[in-house]
């Protein structure tokens, strides 16, 4: 998985590449331990495109990144964003 993140005011936009060997199923972002973002993929390509956006509190963020595979495995991204 490779992503680019832009911080806005109150939030912060995710976009990215979801790469698999046979299909990508899913993913899903976190931010302060919950689940804000969930999005299926129902087209079974082995490549996924991805646009979210996620709202931020004032201060520290931590965001985990979580994409599943058709076997359920999982990738996930965590990184710690700060927003005033």
């Amino acid at each position: 998985m490779n992503a680019l993140t832009q911080v806005q005011q109150g939030h912060a936009t995710f976009t990215g590449t979801i790469k698999d060997d046979v299909q990508v199923q899913d993913m899903y972002i976190m931010v302060n331990g919950k689940k804000t973002v969930y999005h299926a993929f129902d087209d079974k390509k082995k490549t996924e495109n991805f646009n979210l956006s996620v709202p931020l509190k004032k201060g520290k963020n931590e965001i985990i990144v979580v994409a599943r595979d058709d076997q359920d495995l999982v990738q996930t991204v965590q990184l710690n964003l700060f927003s005033q």
